[in-house]
């Protein structure tokens, strides 16, 4: 449990001292859910 706590905080840092990080996830996941679109669509 407390190992859990700290790779949970550990993860939060590491997103807060990298914001490109948050914008290429976002990016990739928005690509991915175009692409998501486009394949229910056929």
């Amino acid at each position: 449990s407390r190992s859990l706590r700290w790779r949970v905080a550990q993860l939060n840092q590491a997103v807060e001292e990298d914001p490109l990080e948050i914008a290429h996830r976002a990016a990739w996941a928005d690509g991915a859910a175009r692409q998501h679109g486009k394949l229910c669509k056929i």
